[in-house]
This record gives C-alpha cells, structure tokens and sequence, in this order.
C-alpha cells in the first residue's frame, strides 16, 4: 500500500536500503526482485509507458540470465540500482566478470587441473548482450577478454597456482573468439612481457 500511495519515496526507499543489501554473488533471483518491484513502483508513478520501468524489467531479465551464465559472479558490478550502468563502469565489470570465470575454471577441471569454462563464457556473453544499459566499452568480446585473462592468470587463494603453461593450455582453446587486435594483445602480454589487454596492473596476478 505504500507503495501505491507515495511510489517515489518508495522508489528512494529500493534503492537506499534494498539494493545494498542484496547479495554479492548467487543472487539471480533477489536481484531479479528488486528490479520487478523497482519496474512496478515507476509504472504506480509515471504509469504503464514508463521509460524506466521498462529498464527495469529488461534489468530483472538480464540478471536471472547473468546468474545462470556465472553464478558467482557480482551482479551488482555489471547492473547498477536503476537498471542502468553500474557506477563501476567496465573496470569493474570486467574484473567481476575475471573473478567469477577463475572459479569456474578451477573448479571445473579433472584431478586439479584447469578447463577454459566456454560453455560458461558463451552464456555470459550472451546475457550480457541483454543489459539495457551495460557499461561503456563492456560487451561480450570484453566478457571473452576478461575470461580469456582470468584463466591465463588465474592464482585462487588456499591452492596451489597452476604453471603458466597449464594456463595457456586452457586458454588457447578460447582465442579464436577474440578479435584479432584482442589476440595480438594476449601474445604481447604473454609472450613480451607487453600491457595487460585489459589494462590491468599484473600486480599478484600477471601470466608469469
């Protein structure tokens, strides 16, 4: 009811208290949620063309798609509180996309050895494909770049680093998706000692 008396306050109310609430990670459906009430609060305000409730119900989609794709991934770093851009931009996108893939890619292979989780990657490519607004310069070519990095610096905490060559083993089978000025990026870092293709400091986490 309070909702439908004061809907903007309402909608303040979401955004200040629910959304820092919601979980960091395995949280499809709380997130999907909140963007289903948030959707619904706009339409009770600005009524049933409203621009962004729309936003939102694309935003609760994407996230159900987002968490199927990665589980563990920090939906919060690809979707921001209205739906749109996270305040994080495609720093933080990427690096929450890295972070989610590396466990997979840990995870996933027999005997403690490491797999390129390409199913995984596809899915989340595909998903990230129906952000409405993702963040700037994140698209799934960067979703395939951050993977593509992820596995090939991949350091989990509590085990033992795999070699780089076992990490470039399992990632090569992932560099036909890239573009080809991503790839000559990849063997630069790798091979070169060159940038990091994302731009990422390499601190506690570079190929080597």
């Amino acid at each position: 009811e309070a909702f439908a008396v004061d809907p903007d306050r309402a909608i303040a109310g979401l955004k200040s208290h629910v959304w820092p609430a919601l979980p960091t990670d395995d949280g499809g459906e709380e997130f999907a949620a909140y963007f289903n009430l948030l959707a619904a609060t706009h339409v009770s305000a600005e009524g049933s063309h409203s621009a962004a409730a729309a936003t939102c119900a694309a935003a609760a989609k994407a996230a159900r798609a987002l968490h199927d794709a990665a589980p563990r991934l920090s939906l919060a770093s690809l979707i921001g509180p209205d739906g749109g851009a996270p305040a994080g931009g495609s720093t933080e996108a990427s690096h929450a996309t890295a972070a989610a893939i590396a466990i997979d890619a840990h995870a996933s292979g027999p005997h403690g050895a490491i797999r390129f989780p390409s199913d995984a990657v596809a899915a989340l490519a595909e998903a990230v494909r129906g952000l409405p607004a993702p963040a700037p310069g994140f698209d799934s070519d960067a979703v395939w770049l951050s993977a593509v990095c992820a596995v090939l610096s991949l350091s989990v905490p509590g085990a033992v680093r795999p070699q780089p060559r076992d990490r470039w083993t399992a990632a090569e089978t992932a560099l036909p998706t890239l573009p080809p000025d991503d790839i000559a990026a990849v063997v630069r870092w790798c091979a070169l000692d060159g940038a990091h293709p994302m731009g990422w400091p390499d601190a506690g986490g570079g190929f080597a």
